[in-house]
């Protein structure tokens, strides 16, 4: 019998452990599933932040975006009305009961193709009021109230960690471990790939030549060389994988420098569930 009890505890206590992250149904602002085909899991998170009922706002979802934003065409798709003289952002309802506020640069015109594609973004202003759930194996993204519920300090979960971020201009930076080297990380989900790494980091990240790597690869500006390499392991917290493909750039993204924050994209996330507590500064992330 004290036997049975035993066990009955620890159960309850397994249990208990399991849930302890679930935030309660009140503090769920709102449940967004991935819009897209199933098969492309890791290419994106694309979201309508529509109200029910209303015309959709269908938008990309960039933690490393500082703002939200449009192209001028992608803009019109979402039924705004387009003027030269106007100056400040563009604004649309949500189903969070506020409105996005969207930038969008027409000085090239109101029908200018854009570099790079058609874009409407939500970005870290709009996001920092949140603590927001991006679970890649589910295709769901839930919208929390910091004021009902907040990421703890720490996880004694197997599967969870809890990590500090930094925030710089809206976008959540993380340290993570690239070989040996110590290296922040900017968490963006709107950029392809695993990890942008600036040429900096490289040399203590013991890298390996890819040979999976494509045979060209498409500039981009103020980068410098870009290099396609195998990271021997790459680790977020108390997490590894190995044989991580990343790409290495010179002069980092943008041109930002050598030593300068690394991109971590959708794709090194996937097998995760990430929450980022933007009040509190903190993450937490769980394998699924």
């Amino acid at each position: 019998m004290r036997r049975a009890l035993a066990i009955a505890a620890t159960l309850v206590c397994v249990a208990s452990a399991a849930f302890a992250a679930e935030p309660p149904a009140e503090a769920v602002l709102a449940t967004l599933p991935f819009l897209g085909a199933v098969e492309d899991v890791a290419a994106e998170v694309r979201v309508d932040l529509a109200p029910e009922g209303a015309r959709s706002l269908p938008l990309l979802l960039d933690t490393g975006s500082p703002d939200s934003f449009a192209t001028p065409r992608a803009a019109q798709d979402l039924g705004i009305s387009l003027r030269r003289s106007k100056q400040t952002p563009y604004r649309r309802a949500t189903r969070l009961g506020r409105d996005l506020a969207l930038t969008v640069d027409t000085r090239r015109g109101e029908q200018a193709a854009a570099q790079g594609g058609e874009w409407a973004v939500v970005g870290g202003r709009f996001l920092a009021s949140y603590v927001l759930e991006i679970d890649v194996p589910a295709r769901r993204v839930r919208f929390l109230d910091p004021e009902r519920f907040e990421v703890p300090e720490k996880s004694d979960a197997a599967n969870e960690d809890v990590l500090p971020i930094r925030l710089v201009n809206n976008r959540p930076i993380v340290q993570i471990e690239v070989g040996a080297a110590r290296v922040p990380a900017a968490i963006s989900t709107g950029a392809p790939g695993t990890l942008l790494l600036p040429g900096g980091h490289a040399a203590d990240a013991g890298l390996e030549p890819d040979p999976g790597a494509p045979a060209e690869i498409a500039p981009m500006a103020g980068a410098g060389r870009l290099e396609p390499k195998l990271a021997p392991r790459i680790r977020i917290g108390k997490f590894e994988t190995s044989g991580v493909p990343v790409l290495v750039a010179e002069h980092g993204a943008q041109g930002a420098g050598p030593k300068s924050d690394a991109i971590l994209g959708l794709e090194l996330l996937q097998r995760f569930a990430i929450r980022i507590d933007y009040p509190r500064r903190r993450l937490w992330i769980a394998e699924r």
